[in-house]
């Protein structure tokens, strides 16, 4: 068994990284953009526009329910296919549609 001291300090010592102190970021630092993180220029598009426009390898899936599952709408061509329908990923070079929405 753990004698109480070495319990009480654990506590401490985790209590303070959880303030802050051992961490890389303090409580009023922004975290960095996802693209800074994955090193993927995509992810952090949110039109299609600013999409296919952003990197050659950049895509967009207009699939209407595609964003359900949490999945970003715009990411590299290859980590799209197989989540989203081929009909429905457009890609730079591709001419574009103006679509009528239904009421």
């Amino acid at each position: 068994m753990v004698p109480y001291f070495f319990l009480s300090l654990l506590i401490k010592v985790c209590l303070a990284q959880s303030k802050g102190k051992g961490s890389a970021y303090s409580e009023y630092e922004t975290f960095p953009a996802p693209e800074k993180l994955t090193g993927n220029p995509c992810i952090s598009r949110e039109t299609c526009g600013d999409c296919i426009t952003a990197d050659p390898e950049c895509a967009w899936c207009s699939q209407e329910d595609f964003t359900q599952d949490g999945s970003r709408r715009c990411d590299y061509t290859g980590n799209l296919r197989g989540r989203c329908a081929d009909d429905h990923i457009v890609m730079p070079g591709q001419g574009m549609q103006k679509l009528k929405i239904k009421n």
